[in-house]
């Protein structure tokens, strides 16, 4: 019998799933950042995926989990390119606001 290989997709903090999970004040701010900050586009845009994508949320808001950003972009309409992937890109613009916010750090 061969090792089963470990699918991080499996963990449940990645299924899209944990967006139901927010309150539904959660919820409302998680979809309302996305639909301000991001722009669709035609293409897939593989600079950032949804991990990298739920970074840029947190910077000033609360903690999500990768899934429960899967799940709040499905909400807002904007479909992973390969769904399987434990890290969904999706078609969004790189002019989009939240690529565009410069972040300072503390000195």
């Amino acid at each position: 019998m061969s090792p089963r290989i470990f699918d991080h997709n499996e963990l449940p903090v990645n299924q899209p799933e944990e967006f139901k999970k927010l309150s539904q004040r959660e919820q409302a701010i998680l979809t309302a950042w996305i639909r301000t900050r991001l722009t669709p586009r035609k293409t897939i845009n593989h600079k950032h995926s949804s991990y990298g994508l739920k970074h840029f949320f947190e910077e000033d808001n609360f903690y999500v989990t990768n899934g429960a950003f899967k799940g709040a972009m499905l909400q807002c309409g904007f479909l992973p390119e390969f769904a399987q992937d434990t890290n969904w890109n999706f078609a969004i613009s790189e002019t989009s606001p939240a690529f565009k916010e410069v972040r300072y750090g503390c000195f």
